[in-house]
């Protein structure tokens, strides 16, 4: 039922962070600690660039043996704009901000509309763009991963309280606030006593394996 992980946390976007990281993993499963990782998610070209260059180059050697051009299928790499239709489903994106950078989306479908905005730390030009995004939404995922007591030892490393989330719900209209990307150090009895400490049917931390009807 439990097992350790050992994190690295956020690394910083780059190809030199990636060996390393990768040296590091093997490192570890070699000493016999089988579970590693690291979030490199906010590795990514950056709006608006040329993403084919960008995928290419990681899909090459030393990263990757086999090159995108080698495979048998037509593999056709386009650029992310938005907003994006997907038959009813309305996209909508607006830079945020994390090492290495990211969105916040906004998705709209038969009149409801869903706010993720993970992996987030609080800026002022992205706060603007969240709060414009998330104004009438019936539910907004938000990253909660600290304390905002704990922000000022951890600045710049792409994360966000619930403290921001209630400062959010006084700049806009939000039916429901749902607080994820919870520290992994944190247990569920601190989280639930967290969630009694605010106390608002509106907000609440997400459970695994729940499902919320709008």
């Amino acid at each position: 039922k439990y097992a350790a992980l050992t994190w690295s946390g956020d690394i910083h976007s780059s190809f030199r962070s990636m060996r390393e990281q990768l040296q590091a993993g093997l490192s570890m499963g070699i000493a016999g600690i089988p579970w590693w990782t690291c979030d490199i998610g906010g590795f990514l070209c950056g709006y608006g660039k040329d993403p084919a260059r960008f995928l290419s180059g990681i899909f090459s050697p030393p990263y990757w043996p086999v090159s995108l051009d080698s495979y048998s299928g037509t593999v056709r790499i386009l650029p992310l704009t938005f907003p994006l239709r997907i038959g009813d489903l309305l996209i909508e994106g607006v830079p945020g901000c994390h090492p290495g950078g990211n969105f916040i989306f906004r998705l709209s479908w038969q009149g409801r509309h869903i706010v993720y905005a993970s992996d987030y730390e609080y800026e002022t030009a992205s706060f603007l763009r969240l709060i414009k995004m998330s104004d009438g939404a019936d539910l907004v995922l938000l990253d909660s991963q600290y304390a905002a007591s704990e922000l000022e030892q951890r600045t710049g490393f792409g994360h966000s309280s619930p403290e921001l989330g209630l400062k959010l719900m006084e700049r806009c209209e939000i039916a429901h606030l749902l607080l994820v990307h919870h520290d992994p150090q944190r247990t569920d009895e601190q989280l639930l006593a967290w969630e009694a400490e605010i106390a608002r049917k509106d907000i609440h931390f997400a459970r695994e394996g729940e499902e919320i009807l709008l």
